[in-house]
C-alpha cells in the first residue's frame, strides 16, 4: 500500500508539503537522471513526511534521510537512510547534492553546522531549503550565512500563507 505524501504524519503545513512536492518536480526537470538521477538529502526525516514530497514530485530521485533516530520513520519511500550525527555524517559525505533539506536540530549551532557540512555540496542551480524559519535560533542561523553569500546563492520566492495551519515556514536559496 503506497501511502500519499499528503497522509505521512509531518510537522509541515499543506502548502509546505505541495511546495516540497513542487520543487521536486522542478529540480527533477532541471537536473534530468542522465548520466544519474538528481540527490534529494532531507536533515531531520523523523516520520518520513518531507521524503515523501519529495518522492511524489520526483519518483526517479535519488533520496537519503538523515536522522539521530531512525525508529518513527513511516513508510517506505525507498530512500537512503542515514542514523547518526548530521554534522559528522555531511563531512564524511561525498556526493553532488541537488535538493538540501535542513529541519534537523533547531538550535542555532546545529543549523549553522549543517549548513557549513552539507551546504558544500550543494550543485549550481541545486536549491537549499530550511524549514520552522519561525523557530528565531533557525532564522538567526539563516540571516547570519546570507550575509557571507550574497554572491554564490540566490533566495527562492515563496509566497508565505495567511493563517497559522498553512503556514509557510520554509525558506530556500538557489546556489548560482
Amino acid at each position: 500500500m503506497t501511502i500519499s505524501y499528503r497522509e505521512v504524519a509531518a510537522h509541515l503545513t499543506p502548502p509546505e508539503r505541495e511546495w516540497l512536492k513542487d520543487i521536486a518536480e522542478q529540480i527533477s526537470k532541471d537536473f534530468p537522471p542522465t548520466p544519474c538521477a538528481p540527490l534529494f538529502l532531507h536533515i531531520g526525516v523523523m516520520h518520513g513526511g518531507s521524503l515523501h514530497c519529495s518522492r511524489a514530485g520526483a519518483p526517479d530521485a535519488i533520496l537519503v534521510g538523515v536522522d539521530l533516530n531512525l525508529s518513527t520513520l513511516r513508510g517506505d519511500p525507498q530512500a537512503v537512510l542515514l542514523e547518526g550525527d548530521s554534522i559528522l555524517l555531511g563531512w564524511n559525505f561525498g556526493s553532488p547534492i541537488h535538493f538540501l533539506f535542513v529541519d534537523g536540530g533547531h538550535d542555532y549551532a546545529s543549523v549553522k553546522m549543517d549548513v557549513e557540512a552539507w551546504g558544500r555540496l550543494v550543485v549550481p542551480g541545486g536549491i537549499m531549503a530550511y524549514h520552522d524559519t519561525d523557530y528565531h535560533h533557525v532564522r538567526r542561523a539563516i540571516e547570519e550565512w546570507t550575509t557571507h553569500v550574497t554572491d554564490e546563492w540566490e533566495e527562492v520566492k515563496i509566497t508565505p500563507c495567511a493563517t497559522e495551519h498553512t503556514a509557510m515556514r520554509i525558506r530556500a536559496f538557489r546556489k548560482l
